[in-house]
């Protein structure tokens, strides 16, 4: 698994099956079929020997690393408003940091343990701030995201193959004891959709790029040669991408 080092150079997020890129939502975006039911061997634990999400969640946990490049494509059950919108998650110990547009810009928050900081990447200035006087909020919802995501306490339902588009997909579906997640893998057991379903039928649907269980210290740090901006500045600045 390569090394992901600064966002700008982790890998585009590539064509869809339609064509579309980054940003576009298509028929499988949206809606998926149900597949059919395979049977698996189980363990002891109640789940399948041959478990996908564990040997994602177990690649994570011993690296305490991972990275996730993917498109938020609807967001019912998320805390973000908008959809067809790109995110770059980055955890490593206690480090957390997330990429995503912000007007015509990109912003990256990274918490590095002690400090908060906005960088902005086309400008190259940044604004850092102790964290106990800081807005974290963005940062639970991330965090939030993966827990959903690396459960070891949910509870496996059933495992189907589901083709579409000329596209199959291994699916694992488990509950949470509220919602029920699905989770896509690829025949190279690459992780490329996740559902989200509420007991309503509402779906937020996440669709995956790309996930590493590398990821590098550069990730959390302020480059060389950015300049710092005042909090005074920094709201001007968004208020002119109308943030």
């Amino acid at each position: 698994t390569k090394l992901v080092t600064e966002p700008d150079q982790a890998a585009d997020a590539p064509t869809n099956s339609q064509g579309g890129t980054e940003g576009t939502t298509t028929y499988e975006d949206v809606t998926f079929p149900e597949g059919e039911k395979v049977e698996v061997e189980m363990d002891k634990d109640g789940r399948p020997e041959d478990c996908k999400l564990d040997k994602l969640t177990n690649s994570t946990a011993k690296s305490k690393a991972f990275y996730i490049n993917g498109m938020v494509v609807t967001s019912e059950n998320f805390g973000i408003v908008d959809t067809g919108v790109s995110i770059k998650l980055y955890m490593k110990d206690s480090r957390v940091a997330m990429e995503m547009p912000m007007g015509v810009t990109t912003m990256r928050m990274a918490y590095d343990g002690k400090n908060m900081h906005i960088i902005l990447p086309a400008t190259k200035y940044y604004f850092s701030q102790p964290v106990e006087g800081g807005d974290t909020s963005a940062m639970d919802e991330a965090l939030g995201m993966w827990d959903t995501i690396g459960s070891e306490t949910m509870d496996y339902i059933e495992t189907t193959n589901v083709k579409i588009k000329g596209n199959e997909y291994v699916c694992e579906s488990y509950s949470d004891g509220v919602n029920v997640n699905k989770y896509y893998f690829n025949k190279k057991d690459e992780l490329k959709r996740i559902e989200f379903i509420s007991p309503d039928g509402t779906t937020s649907i996440f669709k995956v790029y790309e996930c590493s269980s590398k990821v590098s210290d550069s990730i959390f740090e302020v480059p060389k040669g950015y300049k710092p901006l005042t909090e005074e500045a920094l709201q001007g600045f968004m208020g002119n991408l109308g943030v």
